[in-house]
């Protein structure tokens, strides 16, 4: 884990299950460092050193922890507080309703407008993690010119007031971005801005499985600090093992924070429910070996049946405990 990750994940705290009262933003982990004990000869005091500073350093947390919502605050609607009107609910209510803590604040990205930005993270600001997507300064959507500057100066005042910010992220980087043109050196120019207004933040980027053998995927994957990575087809998640092995294999030592998609996309139909409880068994595998980094549920499209699965199994997941690296 890079260093200004360690930061946040160590400011925010585990998160509380959503049916306790506890303040998430005032639950403090503490990091447990291996201790070196003096004992016997010289020889074996510096042997036991060396093999303490090999072992990665660890924690303890629960699988809620480390659990995030896919919010769209252009689309929230006053009311739509259910599973039944999932897609109309505010990233806030997103996430009440699964009950996951944390939340990418994605969909149209970070506004332009400073008084909006602030209403949307204000309406977030209990979240013990928070991740914003960002968009090039004209546009709405991915094309050229690729110019970030307004987004980087508009999250800086956030990231000052929501300490609990760790990431900027671009969705789509691999697919719809990649095919207009966006190059590492965009990547690169992100980074670079966030350096010069002092915004100890992560690169997150939006990989998809489909994409891995484009000539443009790799330069650009190379330049994030975090992976997110999906299965544009549903179908596709029977080898979600698989592919995380290769995405091991090509991108060795980057975090992978693995997205879930509650609706088939892909395919244009609902997520075989069946096929949603095999993606979601699969993933936990993955997190218990410290494979993947997180789990990202996405969906702007109503199921209540698959909606409330879901919320039904984080509920009984969501409390286990499992121990993350913090390197």
């Amino acid at each position: 884990m890079s260093d200004c990750r360690r930061k946040r994940f160590d400011q925010t705290g585990a998160a509380p299950s959503p049916r306790e009262s506890v303040n998430p933003m005032t639950m403090g982990l503490q990091y447990r460092f291996p201790m070196k004990l003096v004992a016997g000869i010289l020889s074996f005091c510096l042997c036991s050193a060396l093999d303490a500073d090999d072992k990665p350093e660890t924690q303890v947390v629960k699988v809620r922890d480390l659990l995030w919502v896919w919010g769209n605050p252009e689309m929230g609607q006053p009311g739509a507080d259910s599973a039944g009107d999932y897609a109309a609910a505010t990233p806030a209510k997103r996430a009440e309703i699964l009950g996951t803590p944390n939340i990418v604040m994605a969909g149209s990205g970070l506004p332009h407008d400073r008084e909006l930005a602030a209403e949307w993270s204000d309406e977030v600001s209990h979240a013990p993690r928070l991740v914003w997507e960002i968009i090039s300064d004209s546009h709405q959507e991915h094309k050229p010119p690729f110019e970030f500057r307004r987004r980087i100066a508009g999250i800086a005042p956030l990231v000052e007031e929501y300490p609990q910010i760790e990431a900027v992220m671009v969705d789509d980087m691999t697919s719809v971005a990649a095919s207009k043109g966006f190059e590492p050196e965009h990547l690169r120019s992100i980074k670079s801005l966030l350096a010069k207004h002092d915004l100890p933040l992560e690169l997150w980027g939006v990989l998809y499985t489909m994409n891995f053998d484009k000539p443009t995927t790799d330069p650009l994957v190379q330049e994030l600090d975090v992976i997110n990575l999906w299965h544009w087809h549903g179908q596709d998640t029977a080898d979600m093992e698989e592919h995380v092995s290769e995405c091991e294999q090509r991108y060795p030592g980057k975090p992978i924070i693995l997205g879930l998609y509650m609706y088939d996309y892909g395919s244009g139909r609902r997520m075989p429910l069946e096929l949603h409880e095999k993606q979601c068994e699969t993933a936990l595998s993955l997190l218990r070996a410290n494979r993947v980094s997180g789990l990202v549920f996405l969906s702007i499209t109503n199921d209540e049946e698959v909606v409330d699965w879901t919320a039904d199994w984080i509920e009984k997941v969501g409390n286990e405990e499992i121990e993350v690296s913090t390197r």
